[in-house]
């Protein structure tokens, strides 16, 4: 069996849209090992697909592991460039991967990338993939939650005082920090009260990074100090555990939401970038547009979101 290092992208965003990739490289009879930025790699092992993960916190540590993996062939999805230096100084051939003036330095089989389109972002390794004779997945098995990391998860909303109401509905007020202007904050004080009007039985849960724990606390303060804030303060894997417990997650575009949908969590996404490229794909998700959007209809596709739950 042919063992595969994957090098994965630096941000949360770009591994979890590379999981796919992941999926159809072990699907083709390839062991893979991943080497992943040290935010990722816990999150990286809850895929079924990979066999070894690598962290790239110590570059020396992870070039002296990489020579002893045995891999024969990389496939380099880091724009960054740095995993496929050390893919090249462990000499590891071939190393596959789109052209472009940084990464091109470790490659020896560069790709032409793909023409900007309106296709799902996650699709984006689609050509790269082809290179390598690998058909791309007609379905996708996301992460696997352990059931230590589920303990992890339910004793932290048990904390919070969560409890066992359903449904359980994890929130997300989005980013400051994102490139694009998030939904008011207001509008999320205002779509947690009709909620809770709507679902007086269901437990709300603000769920955050440290970077954006701001928006998340002035959210928390305006609707009553009720609604806990669980995130800043987890580890990627056991957020990922976290909203595996959710019932439904609402929040703006972000990691956070395709995280979700990683885990099996149906999502309603508050976008405004183009759906067709950046939606969670499933008929469990849905992306409503913030150009042309109050707070009335995301109440309303949320009740409809958790009827069919």
């Amino acid at each position: 069996m042919t063992s595969t290092l994957v090098v994965l992208p630096a941000d949360l965003m770009g591994t979890i849209l590379a999981l796919p990739v992941l999926e159809a490289l072990a699907a083709s009879g390839r062991r893979v090992v991943t080497l992943a930025s040290p935010a990722a790699a816990p999150l990286v092992v809850l895929s079924p697909a990979v066999a070894e993960t690598l962290s790239l916190e110590s570059p020396q540590t992870a070039l002296a592991t990489l020579l002893k993996t045995g891999c024969g062939e990389a496939v380099v999805l880091d724009p960054g460039g740095v995993g496929a230096k050390l893919a090249r100084a462990a000499g590891i051939a071939p190393r596959w991967g789109y052209r472009g003036l940084v990464r091109s330095f470790g490659l020896d089989r560069p790709i032409r990338p793909p023409k900007p389109g309106p296709r799902p972002a996650r699709e984006d390794f689609r050509e790269l993939l082809a290179a390598l004779d690998v058909p791309w997945p007609a379905t996708f098995a996301g992460l696997e939650v352990s059931d230590a990391l589920r303990a992890q998860a339910r004793e932290r909303l048990d904390r919070a005082n969560v409890g066992q109401d359903r449904p359980r509905i994890g929130i997300y007020p989005g980013s400051e920090s994102s490139g694009t202007r998030p939904w008011p904050r207001s509008n999320f004080d205002e779509l947690l009260r009709q909620l809770r009007r709507r679902r007086p039985g269901g437990r709300f849960v603000l769920t955050t990074t440290l970077a954006d724990l701001w928006r998340a606390v002035r959210v928390f303060e305006e609707t009553g100090k009720i609604h806990p804030v669980i995130g800043p303060d987890l580890r990627v894997d056991v957020l990922a555990a976290v909203l595996a417990e959710l019932d439904l997650w609402i929040g703006g575009d972000s990691w956070m939401g395709h995280l979700a949908a990683a885990v099996g969590t149906p999502t309603v996404a508050l976008s405004r970038r183009d759906p067709r490229r950046w939606a969670p794909l499933g008929e469990a998700h849905h992306t409503l547009s913030l150009k042309s959007l109050d707070v009335e209809g995301v109440v309303e596709t949320v009740s409809a979101a958790v009827a069919a739950r």
